[in-house]
């Protein structure tokens, strides 16, 4: 996941910044400034990209919890993710998932001294309270596919395709990866609202299937595709799903322009 390191040609290591730079993943920051979401987005990247290092992985992993709960939905990906790349089993496997379980504790620790010292509305018992459930699976789910759609657009080609591809090849293995991320992804919807921001901690599929790929195509062939289905994604007005409705990301030159004429 890191570009230049594995010497991937500029235009490619450019297209692959571009995959989550020209996505929800950051347009919804720009449009709502104040969420954390970009932070842990980040410390998240680092925890897959450091999968082989197990210590620093796992400390990312607890950054990223301390910045947002949210990427607990992260974590069976994680452990699949680090069983595929490792080629490991075992014992090995069981100190990475302690460790990702130690890296746990300073959230539960936090979460615990700040509802010691006030009164949180929005807990665990709020989230999993069957109102709550209710609301999101009658309001929620039916828009999801467009909430999903406009989080990355025409950038779930790829782990759509690699998912067909790695069933055909019986890669199991990566298979599970990205049906992990997926599934835990979306799982979010159970309880939470905001459809298109909250599917965006879906980013590592994007990104990991979008490197198995070019792994497979060749070069030339990948770059044609990649660059294809950015430019074309730029055409699609920009948006995202919330509960109630759909909200367009307008382009700044047109907020301007309303905002000099009305």
């Amino acid at each position: 996941m890191c570009t230049r390191k594995r010497e991937y040609s500029p235009i490619d290591a450019l297209l692959f910044a571009g995959f989550i730079a020209f996505s929800s993943t950051l347009y919804i920051q720009l449009a709502s400034p104040g969420y954390t979401d970009i932070v842990f987005y980040y410390f998240n990247f680092l925890a897959f990209v450091l999968i082989r290092r197990r210590f620093y992985s796992a400390l990312f992993y607890c950054l990223a919890l301390l910045t947002h709960e949210s990427s607990l939905f992260l974590l069976p990906a994680l452990i699949l993710y680090s069983r595929y790349i490792n080629k490991q089993g075992g014992l090995m496997l069981l100190k990475y998932c302690i460790y990702l379980l130690i890296a746990i504790i300073p959230l539960l620790a936090y979460r615990y001294w700040v509802a010691m010292n006030t009164v949180v509305e929005y807990d665990l018992a709020f989230y999993f309270s069957k109102k709550n459930i209710i609301f999101c699976l009658g309001k929620v789910l039916p828009l999801a596919p467009a909430g999903a759609f406009y989080a990355f657009k025409l950038f779930w080609f790829f782990p759509v395709y690699i998912l067909y591809r790695s069933w055909i090849k019986n890669d199991k293995r990566f298979f599970l990866v990205i049906v992990s991320i997926l599934i835990c992804d979306f799982a979010q919807l159970i309880i939470a609202f905001d459809i298109t921001r909250m599917l965006c901690l879906g980013f590592p599929a994007i990104v990991l299937a979008a490197e198995k790929l070019k792994e497979d195509w060749e070069p030339e062939k990948f770059t044609r595709y990649a660059l294809g289905l950015t430019l074309a994604n730029f055409i699609i007005l920009q948006c995202f799903m919330s509960a109630d409705s759909l909200h367009p990301l307008l382009p700044l030159p047109y907020t301007w322009l309303t905002g000099l004429f009305g």
